[in-house]
């Protein structure tokens, strides 16, 4: 009982929306928090760039549907238009790494998070955003009636490091 009042013991749920769990600093913190607290088992779940978009003008896009991932979508949208065009529709990915599949076979381009890069596939090329890149931000969010000294525990590792 004093293990799991002091946060040495117990279960955290993870749960990843879209790429986040890509992210490269994920496993990084999961691993250091393993480490620290080997009795809390953490249980995961299955969330020249204007010359570069601007040259994109006549491809189809793939996207996320905007109910699914309106972030991205909107990020997607917008970064088109500050590049001088509105991006044509083209084909609807039902999930972010489908994306990849879907641009290798000639459906189309997309704007995708630097996480996606870790997919490889052939006849794909990554390009990365230069200058001021459209971002999205990634949350951590819990329930607050299941919280627990483990679950602070991880926030608080989770929270400072992440550059402010």
């Amino acid at each position: 009982m004093r293990q799991l009042s002091q946060g040495e013991t117990g279960r955290i749920r993870l749960g990843f929306a879209g790429a986040t769990y890509l992210e490269s600093r994920i496993p990084k913190w999961v691993h250091r928090f393993r480490t620290l607290y080997p009795g809390v088992q953490l249980l995961p779940e299955q969330s020249n760039t204007e010359r570069l978009i601007k040259a994109l003008a006549d491809d189809e896009f793939i996207l996320l549907p905007r109910d699914i991932s309106p972030g991205l979508y909107d990020l997607t949208y917008h970064a088109c238009e500050a590049a001088g065009f509105r991006p044509k529709l083209g084909q609807e990915a039902a999930q972010i790494t489908s994306i990849v599949p879907m641009v290798a076979t000639g459906f189309g381009v997309s704007l995708v998070p630097r996480s996606v890069m870790q997919i490889r596939s052939p006849g794909v090329i990554y390009r990365p955003l230069e200058g001021v890149a459209p971002r999205a931000a990634i949350g951590l969010a819990y329930r607050s009636a299941h919280h627990s000294v483990a679950l602070e525990r991880f926030i608080d590792m989770v929270s400072h490091s992440i550059p402010a």
